[in-house]
């Protein structure tokens, strides 16, 4: 009981350490203000329209079908299903929009690093989550209200789960379809997921 208390606490001072690490993405590049674009706009109309009862095609977006490269009439409803409740709270803040981001990056962070742990050191696991959140590149892209890194998140929870109920119950299998639902809901590049699922069944 001694040594299985102890390896509770260490494992536990483990995932402090990484989220104390961490903590400091809900500081960094947080603004009030985002810069010119079009998706995160989508993302949020549909995200208020979801809070009061608007049809989601309702966008005010003038869809052009001969230049399809600019954007679809909508985008998919899972990323605004996750941006309705700070909407209903806060309103149109971008500044409590980039903290949930923000929120999600720092969830994916602790994910990344219990994935790492099953196959690297604790050391090379840290640097492994220290190099990604760290990076100039993710801490400029997590002021964008975009989909990618709530994304990434469930994806990584898919995977792993993915690989906790082999073999397969149904309880379990309906909880990954469920889930992998969701992640399609966000992008629909999670089709993949479902193809990977097949080839190595």
């Amino acid at each position: 009981f001694v040594i299985y208390l102890n390896s509770m606490i260490q494992a536990r001072l483990k995932y402090l350490a990484v989220a104390l690490i961490c903590l400091p993405v809900f500081f960094i590049n947080i603004k009030t203000s985002h810069d010119w674009g079009d998706d995160f706009a989508t993302y949020i109309q549909q995200a208020k329209n979801i809070t009061t009862g608007t049809p989601q095609k309702q966008t005010g977006y003038l869809y052009n079908p001969e230049f399809l490269h600019l954007g679809p009439p909508t985008q998919p409803v899972g990323f605004p299903l996750l941006l309705a409740p700070v909407y209903a709270v806060f309103g149109n803040s971008i500044k409590h929009f980039d903290l949930y981001i923000s929120f999600f990056l720092f969830s994916f962070a602790m994910l990344m690093f219990y994935f790492f742990g099953k196959y690297y050191s604790v050391l090379i696991s840290v640097l492994l989550v220290i190099v990604f959140v760290y990076n100039p590149y993710t801490l400029s892209f997590k002021m964008e209200i975009m989909s990618d890194i709530p994304f990434a998140l469930l994806l990584l929870w898919c995977v792993i789960q993915y690989q906790k109920i082999k073999p397969f119950t149904y309880t379990n299998s309906i909880l990954l379809a469920l889930c992998t639902g969701f992640l399609i809901s966000i992008r629909n590049i999670g089709m993949v997921f479902v193809i990977a699922l097949v080839l190595d069944g």
